[in-house]
């Protein structure tokens, strides 16, 4: 079972994902965020990268799809995205699998420069992709670079998504990674 702080904390996720905001994450969405993280990159469809990211985000919604969509409508409910992340945590193989394709999928966009880490510009252009509030991004980037030395590394983002998603921790600065508890 979700904990209190988990069910405060993945309606941030939720809401980035429904990008039309209109309380269901459809492939509408998925397809609008794909969109932006493109336009952002400066990909055009024919490039390797952009198919890549396209591949690989579009299966990470097929996946939850296939897993959460108990009544076969074409799009998620927030009650139906908690299920699946109360269910992914529970089985630590898929967790492992969805975990890593997140992680790797945020890194390897977002790091334009390939440095290995995630510097404040870099989190704030994901934020501003996702259609989240870049102030908050820039007021928490500090926070969220665990060993202080100014980047967010593909280990830290680890730590930070597995903190955000498995932690009961009001502590745990990846609590606030997709947002501001509501």
């Amino acid at each position: 079972m979700l904990t209190e702080l988990q069910k405060a904390k993945l309606p941030n996720m939720f809401n980035m994902f429904d990008a039309n905001n209109n309380g269901y994450i459809e492939q509408e969405d998925i397809e609008r965020i794909i969109s932006e993280c493109a336009k952002r990159k400066g990909w055009q469809k024919t490039d390797r990268a952009y198919e890549e990211f396209y591949g690989n985000f579009l299966g990470l919604w097929l996946g939850m799809m296939t897993l959460a969509d108990k009544d076969q409508n074409d799009h998620l409910t927030l009650e139906e995205f908690l299920n699946y992340f109360d269910n992914l945590i529970q089985n630590p193989e898929n967790y492992q699998r969805v975990a890593i394709g997140l992680n790797y999928g945020v890194f390897s966009t977002f790091d334009s420069d390939n440095d290995g880490v995630l510097s404040a510009a870099e989190y704030e252009d994901f934020y501003v992709a996702m259609g989240l509030d870049v102030d908050f991004a820039k007021q928490v980037y500090g926070r969220l670079d665990l060993n202080g030395d100014s980047g967010i590394t593909l280990d830290e983002l680890s730590m930070l998504v597995d903190q955000f998603l498995k932690s009961d921790d009001p502590n745990a600065p990846g609590n606030v990674f997709f947002g501001p508890i509501a």
